[in-house]
């Protein structure tokens, strides 16, 4: 059977150098999109490369550096006007660079912190609302991290109320799926089904280098289940790997899996 309902990607946000290379040896007929870190979206050839493959970026991962995006939220109305200036200056530079191959962007603000106060959820709530309405203008979605199985105070919930309370058209979940982490009994439809209406994106994460692989039976699980709630975006494969040539290994193994079920 095939998958038509979503894309397929591959995200290099756990390699840690070689990035282009990597890139290079995309199958483009299974994988259209990437997903890229702010610094490896900055690297010389990049957008040559992914315009030669004709590959789209489904989401930049920490656009502007974590360290620089945790706190701010935090800090004075002097340093969050800074920061916003920032964050357009990179987006004009990253428009101009990849035009429209750019899809979503994503930066850590803490959103978690929100839990502790009201104060606190609605400095992140603003900030996130001036992202997203520079964001609507070039076509571009903002991602919230989300988890299953969830960790820390993020619950399905907590983030689908923050979503309501932006009121932001453009601003969508990212769902880190780590699928050897949820236990065999539970119901993996009930896990999902808090995400099924907002999710822009959904990303299979495991640890290969740990060993623990991304198997077809328990890929077969997951599709089943984005298919059930009949997601139709993104579906990004993220290998924890970090060096260039096992991760290509593992892409092309994944590649094969997916041809396979796809034929």
């Amino acid at each position: 059977m095939g998958n038509s309902l979503f894309k397929y990607g591959i995200s290099l946000v756990s390699v840690s150098e070689n990035p282009l290379e990597i890139i290079g040896a995309v199958d483009t007929g299974i994988f259209k999109f990437v997903e890229l870190t702010g610094v490896q979206s900055e690297l010389p050839g990049m957008p040559e490369l992914l315009a030669t493959k004709n590959l789209k970026i489904a989401n930049v991962r920490d656009f502007i550096e974590k360290n620089l995006s945790v706190n701010v939220c935090d800090q004075t109305d002097k340093m969050k006007k800074e920061f916003i200036s920032c964050f357009r200056a990179k987006l004009e530079s990253f428009s101009e660079k990849f035009m429209e191959r750019g899809k979503s962007l994503s930066m850590d603000f803490s959103i978690e912190n929100g839990l502790d106060s009201p104060l606190f959820e609605d400095s992140r709530i603003e900030l996130v609302k001036k992202i997203a309405l520079i964001l609507y203008g070039g076509n571009t979605g903002f991602l919230v991290n989300a988890r299953i199985p969830s960790a820390g105070k993020l619950s399905p919930a907590y983030l689908n109320s923050f979503l309501v309370k932006l009121m932001s058209a453009n601003v969508s979940l990212s769902v880190d799926i780590h699928p050897h982490e949820v236990a065999r009994k539970d119901d993996v439809d009930e896990i999902f089904r808090p995400f099924r209406f907002t999710a822009g994106q959904v990303n299979l994460v495991y640890e290969a280098e740990s060993g623990n692989m991304l198997v077809e039976k328990l890929l077969d699980i997951w599709l089943a289940v984005l298919r059930k709630f009949d997601y139709r975006h993104s579906l990004i494969f993220c290998p924890v790997i970090k060096n260039p040539s096992h991760f290509i290994s593992e892409m092309n193994r994944l590649g094969e899996m997916l041809q396979k079920k796809s034929s």
